[in-house]
């Protein structure tokens, strides 16, 4: 074997040595690396979506909180139309109510009495109805403005029964009865937690 042979034996087992170092960077640090980053990629694609997503979400707050607070303004205020009862009695608040509304208009009440409690849905509502019976003397137009006054200071109260017998001797003023329903609690102590609040 001469020189040259040697020197072509040294050149190739060099190629061939080097071709495995390359294989071998190739193998265990590049690829590696580009499969680390590849999913680097996709975990930082992954958290800029949620990001975006909580800042949206971060944005939306106060228009969503002021829809919350529209929702719970009127959840309250419908609730205040719901009566409570006074040392176990509704009757009282009641006619109240009823007598300031016939405050200024020509009508005499004559008496304002508890008339009957309706179950709705027995046992599966929270609800359940309250009528009190009303008789009185007025007119056409006093009775009119009276059942107005009672429905628009109470919306989701509501009045039937209306019956009127005119008067011997007085044209002017009937008799004049009917019934003003309410809704109540079928447990006043159940109620929603939103309508308890600030009632301690």
């Amino acid at each position: 074997m001469n020189i040259n042979d040697k020197k072509v034996q040294r050149v190739i087992m060099g190629a061939v040595t080097g071709c495995a170092l390359v294989f071998l960077v190739v193998q265990f640090v590049i690829l590696p690396a580009v499969t680390s980053w590849k999913e680097d990629s996709a975990k930082a694609r992954k958290v800029q979506a949620t990001v975006s997503e909580m800042r949206a979400l971060v944005q939306l707050r106060p228009s969503i909180q002021g829809q919350i607070d529209t929702a719970r303004a009127a959840i309250k205020k419908m609730g205040g139309n719901i009566p409570l009862p006074v040392l176990g009695n509704y009757l009282l608040d009641m006619e109240e109510y009823i007598r300031g509304c016939a405050t200024g208009l020509g009508v005499t009440l004559a008496s304002i009495a508890d008339n009957d409690i309706i179950e709705i849905s027995p046992g599966n509502s929270a609800f359940k109805v309250y009528r009190v019976r009303v008789q009185a003397k007025a007119g056409y137009d006093d009775c009119i403005r009276l059942v107005m006054k009672i429905h628009s200071g109470n919306p989701i109260c509501s009045i039937s029964g209306l019956n009127i017998v005119p008067r011997d001797g007085s044209p002017e003023a009937h008799e004049i009865s009917f019934a003003v329903a309410w809704l109540i609690w079928s447990d006043p102590a159940s109620r929603p937690a939103l309508l308890i609040e600030g009632k301690k």
